[in-house]
């Protein structure tokens, strides 16, 4: 499969997504009147418009595309409790969850995590976190940073002594 084709597959599933721009790159509205067929054959040629940009060089990769993102994923069991400024909503023991930990930048990254029993309907959170060099300056999101997101940004080289 060539360049073209893969990147025209990549906006379209993009525009499936329900995304509003890839890699930069405003998506025009889809068509919706005509028929299915009229509908399908326009989304095709938009996607491959759009491919074609993105091809040609119209999207220049910044340096920080280059070396980031980094993201891991991991599970752990942990103890939960979902809180808000009045009272405590929900508390479980041992709840296997997932977290991700991800760098977006020298000075940006994020978390997100959530339990795997109720596929992160009962217990969910995310939140942003900030870096100063790979000091952790500050974070968002929970109340405090939990230690398993702790535990990974100190696995992957910051000082999190700050924010502890």
């Amino acid at each position: 499969m060539n360049n073209l084709m893969q990147t025209t597959d990549a906006v379209l599933a993009a525009y499936r997504r329900g995304e509003t721009n890839y890699k930069g790159i405003p998506l025009p509205y889809p068509q919706t009147s005509g028929t299915a067929t009229q509908q399908s054959a326009y989304l095709e040629q938009t996607a491959q418009m759009v491919a074609k940009e993105v091809l040609n060089g119209a999207i220049r990769p910044t340096e920080d595309d280059v070396k980031y993102p980094i993201k891991k994923t991991f599970t752990t069991k942990m103890n939960l409790s979902l809180e808000n400024s009045y009272m405590v909503l929900d508390r479980a023991d041992d709840v296997e969850c997932e977290v991700t930990v991800g760098i977006k930048s020298d000075d940006y990254g994020y978390f997100e995590m959530y339990d795997l029993p109720s596929d992160g309907l009962r217990f969910y959170a995310e939140g942003g976190i900030w870096f100063t060099g790979k000091e952790v300056v500050d974070y968002d999101g929970v109340f405090s940073l939990p230690q398993p997101i702790i535990d990974q940004l100190k696995r992957m080289g910051y000082d999190t002594t700050a924010v502890e």
